[in-house]
C-alpha cells in the first residue's frame, strides 16, 4: 500500500521574517514608533503655540486696562484750544471722581494739573519740582485744608493748559504734598472765565 504524498512545507527566510514581524505588538513596529514621536512633537508645538497666544492676549488686556484707567483718571490728556471770534477756550471733562484733571506744562515741562479754585497759587509737590528743575526763593506760611504749612515760594516762568499760557505765575513748592499732580490755583485761573455745565468745565479768555 502506497503512502500518500506529503506536501512540502515552505521554510524560506522571507516567510520566517514576515511571521516574526506579524507577531510583534503594534507598539513595537518602527513605523508606529516614528508616528508616535511625530505626534508628540506636534502636540508640544501646539501647546507652545496656545500658551504663546494666551500670553499675547493677556499682555494686550493688561495694556488696554492700563489705558482705560489712565483715561478715567485723566480724561483731559490733550485738551484742544478753540478760537471763536477772537476768544480762546478749552473744555475739560470731570474724571470719575468729579475732579478736573488735565495735562499741561510748567516752564515747558509736562505736568498733570488738578484744578483747585480754593488754592491761591500753583502748588507743586517737591518731587515734581526737583524733576522739572524748580527752586524755591524763600519760605512762607500758607493755609491748607489740613492746617498751616511752610512752603517755598517760587515764580514760574510759564504755565500752560491746552494752549492757554501765562508767564511769571506765582507758585510754591510744597514739601509735604504727595502724588504726581500739581494744584492749579487762582494765581493762574483768575485770569480766565470759568463755566461749568454737565460735568464739563470751559476755561476761556475774557
Amino acid at each position: 500500500m502506497k503512502k500518500p504524498l506529503q506536501p512540502d512545507k515552505p521554510a524560506t527566510q522571507e516567510s520566517t521574517i514576515a511571521n516574526q514581524s506579524e507577531d510583534l505588538p503594534d507598539s513595537k513596529h518602527p513605523e508606529n514608533e516614528l508616528m508616535s514621536a511625530d505626534d508628540r512633537a506636534n502636540q508640544r508645538a501646539g501647546s507652545a503655540m496656545i500658551i504663546g497666544v494666551w500670553v499675547v492676549m493677556l499682555g494686550m488686556l493688561t495694556w488696554f486696562a492700563h489705558q482705560w484707567f489712565e483715561r478715567a483718571a485723566n480724561p483731559n490728556r490733550n485738551p484742544e484750544l478753540s478760537v471763536v471770534d477772537g476768544q480762546s477756550s478749552i473744555e475739560l471733562r470731570a474724571n470719575r471722581n468729579g475732579h478736573y484733571i488735565a495735562t499741561g506744562s510748567i516752564n515747558g515741562e509736562d505736568v498733570v494739573f488738578l484744578l483747585d479754585t480754593g488754592a491761591t497759587s500753583v502748588s507743586v509737590p517737591i518731587a515734581i519740582a526737583r524733576k522739572i528743575g524748580l527752586t524755591g526763593e524763600h519760605p512762607q506760611q500758607v493755609r491748607t485744608a489740613n492746617g498751616t504749612i511752610t512752603v517755598e515760594a517760587t515764580l514760574l516762568d510759564s504755565v500752560s493748559l491746552g494752549g492757554l499760557t501765562l508767564e511769571r505765575v506765582r507758585g510754591h513748592i510744597n514739601p509735604g504734598m504727595q502724588g504726581d499732580e500739581v494744584l492749579l490755583g487762582m494765581s493762574f485761573l483768575r485770569y480766565f472765565d470759568l463755566r461749568t455745565s454737565n460735568s464739563k468745565l470751559t476755561i476761556s479768555t475774557p
